[in-house]
């Protein structure tokens, strides 16, 4: 297993709630309401159990998104890596954190946005209406990484790296209706990653401008 060495790092509890029930409705059916829409961006990565024995040393992580809109048009983003034991949270940094409508301000040439590539971008604000679905894809590094290894966003940029799991949460109209009534709302939603023991849970935060 290819892991840096221990180190110290301080240890966060991921704020926001478990995905409500409400929010959690089929995105693949009903039609836009133009009159409302959203931003979507990813807070952080948690660790609640990192893969294999704590003591043997960090996971290195990654995470890829995509966006599926009402007609099916998609956006897709990467995270950077981040060496990570069990309890560590890791912020994704601001101008890579979009995930709705990402305008590229650094490009670096892969057809989605890469922050491993140090690729930077920010959010389209009033363009993602509802219906639309978030999916993420959580890896652990376990090969040499490559360049334009992977076919997607969501894929692995190396053969050789575990997949920890891809969940897609999807957003109704009822649902964010009901969980973000009025502009200037938002509200966090926890989505976790499990396999093979290993546990990773990451924040999205919703965010209704008008």
């Amino acid at each position: 297993m290819n892991r840096t060495a221990r180190t110290a790092a301080a240890a966060a509890l991921v704020g926001g709630a478990l995905l409500a029930p409400s929010a959690s409705a089929s995105a693949a059916t009903a039609p836009e309401d133009l009159s409302k829409a959203y931003m979507v961006q990813v807070l952080n990565v948690h660790a609640v159990d990192e893969t294999g024995p704590d003591w043997f040393g960090q996971d290195e992580i990654y995470a890829g998104f995509r966006v599926t809109y009402p007609r099916g048009s998609t956006a897709e983003t990467q995270t950077a890596k981040f060496g990570m034991d069990t309890g560590d949270t890791r912020t994704i940094a601001a101008d890579q954190s979009c995930l709705s409508h990402p305008m590229p301000t650094v490009n670096t040439g892969r057809p989605w946005l890469s922050a491993l590539d140090g690729d930077t971008w920010t959010c389209h604000q009033y363009a993602l209406h509802a219906p639309f679905s978030v999916t993420s894809h959580v890896w652990e590094e376990e090969g040499r990484w490559s360049p334009f290894t992977a076919a997607s966003s969501l894929g692995a940029t190396s053969p050789d790296d575990q997949s920890l799991g891809r969940v897609t949460t999807s957003f109704s109209q009822e649902g964010l209706d009901a969980d973000l009534r009025f502009p200037g709302w938002t509200k966090n939603y926890v989505v976790d990653h499990r396999k093979d023991g290993a546990h990773y849970r990451i924040t999205v935060r919703v965010f209704r401008t008008k």
